[in-house]
């Protein structure tokens, strides 16, 4: 970055977001990172144009650029931080994802499938961003089931979005209309070409061998990156499983590599954990020149990253296309990705 490296000062929001905005404005800072709560940026952008922080100094907020680690919401907005300064947002978003596995679908040439997702808020966001984009490029998903993440058993779900359940009862009743006993296989639906899976890693290890079970070895499984733990030796039960996760945990480069070698000097037991916080925070520091350049003027570049090829949409949205992996031996293999390709065109 050159000249154009940012100087960082770290302020606790412990004792309130707000109060440290204010305590960094007062302090001149120039551009704000943070905070992560979706609350507490909607409390900062609340906040007067001038305000005086806890210990008295005055917060003029006039034109500091910010940039929120959070979306404020899923629909396109056009707010600004305090003092109408240019507000952007910058999120490791799971629905974007789903979206992004939806297009990667099309493009494999996969049209109708189903979805298992969690019954929660977090798998019904996920669902509707996935289903919402893959009609939109022209596929459709056949079954939706929901699961409880907390089973230990998914045969349920399975069965009735394969209709296994109806095949078994299509036989019985032919069995029982003969007056004979019919050697009989439940058959899965015919009009399914994958299996979309939103999932957090317990479940998904349970899931992708009871796929298995239920006669579905042959069809594809995607699922986003929070069905992958970084180095777990669980990670053999997901074999086959296709995801997009950020070029930190499946693609290193040089950079990435270096990274990774750092955070594990310093922190050796938190990488597996939180390699994907720690691209996060990399990338987030690493944008601060790229924005300063844009402000009311958004440009079309992307900028490589350690969590995705970045790029900031009309909103002042920092949105992330990622790599994409298949599962193999536990390991996450890189395969050709979207992202590879928009690099080999630019």
């Amino acid at each position: 970055l050159g000249d154009r490296r940012p100087k960082i000062r770290i302020y606790d929001s412990a004792p309130g977001a707000l109060a440290a905005y204010q305590r960094a404005i007062a302090d001149g800072a120039q551009y704000v990172v943070g905070p992560l709560i979706k609350e507490e940026i909607q409390q900062i952008l609340a906040a007067p144009v001038e305000s005086t922080a806890a210990d008295g100094a005055t917060a003029n907020q006039n034109a500091v650029p910010m940039l929120a680690l959070n979306l404020l919401s899923d629909s396109p907005i056009d707010a600004r931080a305090p003092g109408n300064a240019p507000l952007y947002q910058f999120a490791l978003d799971p629905a974007e994802e789903a979206e992004q596995v939806a297009a990667r679908l099309i493009s494999d040439g996969k049209h109708h499938g189903m979805a298992l997702v969690p019954n929660n808020d977090w798998g019904q966001r996920v669902q509707r961003a996935f289903e919402a984009r893959l009609v939109e490029l022209g596929g459709n998903v056949v079954a939706t089931r929901a699961y409880d993440p907390a089973a230990k058993d998914f045969s349920d779900p399975i069965r009735s979005a394969l209709l296994i359940d109806e095949s078994r009862a299509r036989a019985n009743a032919l069995s029982g209309s003969l007056g004979t006993r019919l050697e009989f296989e439940p058959r899965a639906r015919a009009d399914v070409e994958f299996v979309f899976i939103a999932a957090q890693p317990n479940a998904g290890r349970l899931l992708r061998p009871a796929l298995r079970f239920h006669l579905v070895e042959d069809l594809p499984v995607y699922s986003t990156s929070q069905i992958f733990e970084p180095d777990s030796v669980g990670n053999m039960e997901l074999e086959g499983v296709l995801f997009p996760d950020m070029p930190l945990v499946i693609a290193p480069d040089d950079v990435a590599t270096q990274l990774r070698n750092t955070l594990t000097r310093y922190w050796p037991g938190r990488v597996r954990t939180n390699a994907r916080l720690f691209a996060f925070g990399f990338d987030a520091y690493r944008l601060i020149p790229v924005l300063q350049g844009q402000h009311s003027q958004v440009s079309s570049s992307t900028t490589p990253g350690m969590t995705g090829l970045l790029s900031v949409d009309g909103n002042g949205r920092v949105r992330r296309l990622l790599e994409w992996a298949r599962v193999v031996g536990g390991q996450a293999r890189p395969i050709v990705s979207t992202a590879s390709e928009s690099q080999a065109k630019n």
